[in-house]
């Protein structure tokens, strides 16, 4: 959230088309990273649990 504020700082002047642009790039940004952060979370997972859930 401090990364957000602080990318639209520089953009308080800025006409709502620019303003709109970074929220779109920004939005891309975070849900790939989101998106990409599930592989190692469910490889991690799959190390310390069964199918069943319970602990290795």
């Amino acid at each position: 959230m401090i990364l957000t504020a602080l990318m639209y700082i520089p953009l308080y002047q800025s006409n709502d088309n620019m303003i709109g642009i970074a929220g779109v790039v920004l939005i891309t940004i975070q849900c790939t990273v989101l998106i990409i952060s599930i592989y190692p979370t469910e490889k991690a997972l799959k190390e310390h649990f069964n199918d069943d859930g319970t602990r290795k």
